[in-house]
């Protein structure tokens, strides 16, 4: 009977371990868990790839990868917040002017899985608006800061048909000194560890690429304006080329979604990405 009483008890708590991270995921993901767009449809053998950058604008490291993207002719998609693209317009402009895509990132970065419906609604027009008075035309795709949608976020982007796009492969190059110090990885998992190494960053995103994968990068940074890209300035510069040596071709995220998001792969073969992008 002591046996059967302490079974029971490992039951209980196991089930109840299993409820809160059911809660927990469905908090971060939004309503229904995993309602984001992972990948990109692909036919079979198609090698096609989105290369996408968050929290910019951020000069003069969004204008390097804007020139390195002019010389390779490849189109990228940019997620902004509203406070960056207003501050740096000019930028936003060229950004636009060059024909890669503009997407809705938030106003500052707030997650919008900790912000109410009426909040998340009142950073996402902000930003829409923001964005049109750089010349984009709506609606344009979402990204949450960190991925972070949640019930609210969902909600809202449910009530407006707009699309939330997460990732396939991230390569955590979001941190910057000083206020994140990078110091050597103890993470099981070192793909999921912050990094401001070129090499790194190329490396994660060349043997973890596939068909289909949206690519995450960083040109800016959510609280530190003029933060050094340095590194992933030089990791797109070996990245692109190499991929397109290797027989990709880029897409930005509205060509790769223009049939919509029906039959989009929610997980994509290989899961999540590795590590939520900033």
């Amino acid at each position: 009977m002591g046996a059967m009483r302490v079974l029971r008890a490992v039951f209980a708590v196991v089930l109840l371990i299993g409820v809160g991270i059911g809660l927990a995921l469905a908090s971060y993901l939004g309503p229904p868990i995993f309602e984001n767009v992972w990948r990109l449809p692909v036919a079979d053998g198609e090698r096609v790839v989105a290369l996408t950058f968050d929290d910019g604008p951020n000069p003069p490291y969004t204008e390097q990868i804007l020139e390195i993207l002019e010389r390779e002719g490849v189109r990228a998609t940019f997620f902004m917040t509203g406070e960056h693209a207003t501050r740096h317009a000019a930028t936003a402009r060229r950004v636009l002017a060059a024909g890669h895509a503009i997407g809705n990132h938030g106003w500052d970065h707030v997650f919008l899985s900790s912000q109410t419906v009426a909040e998340v609604r009142a950073s996402l027009e902000r930003t829409d608006a923001a964005l049109r008075a750089i010349g984009v035309s709506e609606p344009t795709f979402v990204r949450a800061g960190s991925l972070a949608l949640g019930f609210s976020g969902a909600r809202v982007l449910r009530a407006q048909a707009r699309v939330h796009v997460a990732g396939t492969l991230a390569a955590n190059d979001w941190t910057t000194e000083p206020l994140e110090p990078t110091p050597p990885c103890t993470s099981w998992l070192e793909m999921t560890c912050p990094t401001r190494d070129g090499d790194v960053v190329t490396e994660r995103v060349l043997s973890g690429v596939s068909p289909g994968a949206i690519i995450v990068l960083h040109d800016g940074h959510d609280r530190l304006d003029g933060a050094d890209r340095s590194a992933t300035v030089a990791a797109v510069d070996r990245i692109v080329p190499a991929l397109l040596e290797d027989g990709y071709r880029f897409v930005t995220i509205p060509e790769g979604l223009r049939d919509g998001p029906e039959g989009i792969s929610r997980m994509g073969p290989k899961g999540p990405i590795s590590g939520p992008p900033r």
